[in-house]
Parts: C-alpha cells; structure tokens; sequence
C-alpha cells in the first residue's frame, strides 16, 4: 500500500532504505513540518509561542536523528545535543 512519510515522498522512496533516501525523508519532513508551519506562525498573529514550540522540536530531532536513539524520558539530554550541533556548524568546533 502506498502511503506518505513525508510531505513529498512515499514509502517506496525508503524500499530499500539508502543512506540518500533516509536524509532527503528527513530533511522533507524537517522542512515542511516544522520549519515552514514555523515560518508562517512568525508573520501570523500571536503565533510567535507556536513558532518556538515547533522550533524545540527540530533542535531534539537532529540529535535523535544524528544520535539513531530514542530521545523517550532524555528530551533536554537531546535537546543540548541537538543545539550543540546545529551551533558547532555555525560557530565552529570550539563551540562544543
């Protein structure tokens, strides 16, 4: 049967699941679930909060993702790996 596991791709894209596939799922899914709704709260009224709350999640999925755990009872152990690592790209190593 097919089905959606992202905005754009259907399951067949994850059959069998390359490296390349698995990223361009997760990357759909980052963009389009959280980072666009994201961007579209900030210009709507009072969606500044809604914003942050979607922003929290992306930060804890990049470390659930990069980590391949289950972040279950660890969201703030995950949420710093998360942060360290979308910052260590910005800033640096030494960021770390």
């Amino acid at each position: 049967m097919k089905h959606l596991v992202s905005p754009n791709f259907y399951s067949e894209k994850l059959d069998p699941p390359l490296y390349k596939d698995v990223v361009d799922v997760f990357e759909d899914r980052m963009r389009y679930w959280l980072i666009e709704p994201a961007k579209y709260l900030l210009s709507a009224p009072h969606g500044e909060v809604a914003a942050v709350a979607l922003a929290t999640n992306y930060i804890e999925g990049i470390e659930i993702y990069s980590s391949g755990k289950d972040s279950k009872n660890k969201s703030k152990e995950f949420f710093r790996g998360g942060y360290r690592k979308i910052f260590a790209m910005v800033s640096g190593p030494e960021f770390m």
